[in-house]
Parts: C-alpha cells; sequence; structure tokens
C-alpha cells in the first residue's frame, strides 16, 4: 500500500504536549494522545503507568499532563544546558573533576560530565557563538569562553575542577588556573551519553527550566527523572508546571524529511522553511489575543504563509493535530 501523504500550508508551530503526575488529591489537566482532555487526581507513578484513585493511565497513551502549580520568581543566573535536551538555571556550579555539583531553586543535586554539554555564567555571552560551539563538540576537548582583552575569546583542554573561584584547565600539558570572574561559559567534551531506557519526556518546572529526561515513578511527592548518562535527579513534584511525553505513537513533523516542499514570501525576503524555529531562525512563538501575551513553541514548522510542504505518512498514523498562527516576530502584521 503507497504511504499516505500529509500537506502543510501556512506558517504554523506544530505542538503534542504531554502532561505528567500530579500529587494526591490535586487534579490535573491530562491530554490524551487521541486528543482528548480530562482531569486525574494522580496518586503515585509506577513503571510507567499512572495511578489515579479509580483508573490506570500508560503514559504512552499521554501527550500532556498540566499542573496547577504556580510560576516561581526568575531564573537564576547560571544556565546549564543538558545533552539530552533541555536547560535548567542554577545559583551555583562547581565540578571536582568527577562530577558536577549544582545548587539550584529545586535543591542540591549532581551531574556526570556526559549528561551537560554546556553552562553559561554570564548573560553577556554570544549566544549564536556559543550554541555553535556546542552544536559542535568533539570527544577531544572542553572549551572555556572567557573576557580577554581582546573579547570573548575560547580555549580549549580538558577542565580539572571548578570552584567558587577559579576554574582548573589542563592545556597542552600544564594546569592553569582562570580566574571564574573571567569565564562566560563553557562547553563540554561529547562523551556520547547512553539514552535512558524509560518513557521520554520534557519537564517543564516552574521557574522556566526545562529538562528532557526518561521518566521513573512518582512516589511521595517526588519524581525520578534519568537523565543522560544514568544520571538520576529527584525532583519534588510541586516543582512541575508541565511534563510533555515523547510517545512511540507520535511524530513530529519537524523531525522528518519532507517529500516536497513550496514556498512564496508575499511580501518579505525569501527564507527557507526552517525546523523547530521561524523563517527568520527565531523560536517559534504565537500571540494569543485571549491571553494577550505570546506563547513559545519547542517543536514546529516555520514557513511563509504561501508554501506547500509535504510529508509521507510511513508510520501509517491514523491523526493530525497542529497548531497554526501567524508568528509573533511579524509585530502583529497578517492575518489567519
Amino acid at each position: 500500500m503507497n504511504p499516505t501523504r500529509l500537506a502543510l500550508a501556512l506558517s504554523w508551530p506544530f505542538l503534542a504536549l504531554l502532561c505528567v503526575p500530579c500529587p494526591a488529591q490535586t487534579k490535573c489537566t491530562i491530554t490524551r494522545i487521541t486528543g482528548e482532555q480530562g482531569q486525574v487526581a494522580i496518586q503515585a507513578i509506577q513503571d510507567g503507568v499512572i495511578q489515579s484513585a479509580d483508573s490506570s493511565i500508560a503514559l504512552d497513551q499521554l501527550m500532556v499532563i498540566q499542573t496547577n502549580h504556580p510560576a516561581t520568581t526568575p531564573p537564576l543566573p547560571i544556565r546549564i544546558h543538558l545533552s539530552g535536551g533541555g536547560e535548567l538555571t542554577a545559583s551555583k556550579v562547581t565540578f571536582t573533576g568527577e562530577q558536577f555539583d549544582v545548587t539550584s531553586r529545586f535543591g542540591k543535586f549532581s551531574l556526570p560530565p556526559d549528561a551537560i554539554r554546556g553552562i553559561v555564567w554570564k548573560t553577556d555571552v554570544d549566544l549564536d557563538r556559543f550554541t555553535r560551539l556546542m552544536a559542535n563538540r568533539t570527544v577531544d576537548a572542553d572549551m572555556v569562553i572567557a573576557n580577554t582583552s581582546r573579547g570573548q575569546g575560547v580555549v580549549q583542554g580538558l577542565i580539572e575542577n571548578i570552584n567558587q573561584d577559579r576554574l582548573q584547565l589542563n592545556y597542552e600539558g600544564q594546569s592553569r588556573p582562570i580566574s571564574l570572574s573571567k569565564i562566560i561559559g563553557i562547553v563540554t567534551a561529547d562523551l556520547k551519553p547512553a539514552t535512558p531506557d524509560l518513557p521520554r519526556g520534557m519537564v517543564k518546572l516552574v521557574d522556566g527550566s526545562t529538562i528532557s529526561a526518561g521518566i521513573g515513578n512518582l512516589n511521595d511527592g517526588v519524581l525520578s527523572l534519568r537523565l543522560p548518562g544514568n544520571a538520576t535527579i529527584q525532583m519534588g513534584w510541586n516543582h512541575v508546571s508541565m511534563l510533555s511525553l515523547a510517545s512511540d505513537r507520535v511524530q513530529w513533523l519537524s523531525d522528518l524529511t519532507p517529500v516536497e516542499a513550496e514556498q512564496t514570501s508575499l511580501a518579505t525576503v525569501e527564507f527557507g522553511w526552517q525546523r523547530d524555529l521561524s523563517v527568520e531562525g527565531n523560536p517559534l512563538r504565537l500571540y494569543w489575543p485571549g491571553t494577550g501575551s505570546d506563547v513559545t513553541y519547542a517543536k514546529g514548522i516555520g514557513t511563509h504563509s504561501a508554501s506547500r510542504i509535504e510529508f509521507a505518512n510511513t508510520g501509517d498514523f491514523d491523526r493530525f493535530v497542529a497548531i497554526v498562527g501567524i508568528d509573533a516576530e511579524t509585530g502583529g502584521k497578517g492575518d489567519e
């Protein structure tokens, strides 16, 4: 049988959110992979199954579980980019040579080097350059970004330790200290960590941090998360805002290669369609008149309004779900 084809015709971000368990007696909004929504008082998660007072629901049957936990104050200054995806904020990070010790708003925990892609200490980092460095990591060396008399420079070596005052770098066989006050950020060597053999999801925390991890059990209000590199984080459920689950019954269009793509700009410079970004390379954002604010989407496709992007349904999926809109970067121009 010839595979069914799906055609996309408009600028839209495609999003399938998955939510996680709420503490006992507190109802969460769940969205099933069928698109149905409901309220569930989650008591526990055990071996990939949500337990409630009157039913059991497998995580792979869900797209979203949304909690009612209120947002906290603005995120902490240090930003930790995780190997599996996501970004945590912290107030302090040290490195002993064996593990990174992190102090966050949600407690203190330790992460092995292969669980981290990079760390940003200062807000004036050149994010484009930092992103390129993370995309081109090698297994051979760490990279340190520091302020110099000629601007932000990058030096490669092996990070030996980091304390509250300095970073110790082994550079060409010699151990050299760099004052932490000069450090902008680091990019760690790519140690190719193994992916956890657990149901996968993206956990959004109440301060806006995100963690892509294997979802372990939820017991007594504590959620266990497994990161690449076999690192485990114990997270209080009251810190979780939402959990988006990666079911093998859900496929993101932005992860597929289109069979055919045609697009034309009607009034602006023509850009190619983008995976998980707007046509101008920015995060996908839609303005919602009902809330008066923008919503940012991690997954989706950015394209010109006059477009046709065609995909093959090789996974034999029988339901197509999408959110379509005009990106907020247009400043309110255009209509649907």
